[in-house]
């Protein structure tokens, strides 16, 4: 994974406009890692609440939109370490948002 963000650094310092920098981390992550979906979270000013600042395989117009403080992301914030799940929808930390223009009852499918 290291290995990983040190080749997107680069492309990512040659960005002219910093709000693009997450979105180009997540599609680089997802694709050197053959992922099905990546996103990139930030803790808000207050410090408690996840924001959904860029993302590959979700709805893009969840960007901005998504604020909580539980499920996956909670979980790898915890460990401090990344989380990878076949079925993540069958986890028990996950939670469905909405926002993210899925339907709950496909997700456990």
């Amino acid at each position: 994974m290291l290995d990983t963000l040190r080749r997107i650094t680069p492309e990512r310092n040659n960005v002219t406009n910093p709000d693009e920098a997450p979105a180009l981390v997540v599609r680089g992550v997802k694709g050197r890692l053959a992922a099905d979906v990546c996103s990139v979270y930030l803790v808000d000013a207050a410090g408690s609440h996840f924001v959904l600042m860029a993302t590959d395989g979700q709805d893009p117009r969840a960007v901005g939109a998504i604020r909580f403080d539980q499920g996956l992301v909670r979980l790898v914030v915890e460990r401090q370490r990344p989380v990878s799940l076949k079925n993540a929808q069958q986890h028990a930390r996950f939670r469905h948002f909405p926002e993210f223009g899925e339907q709950a009852a496909a997700l456990r499918n």
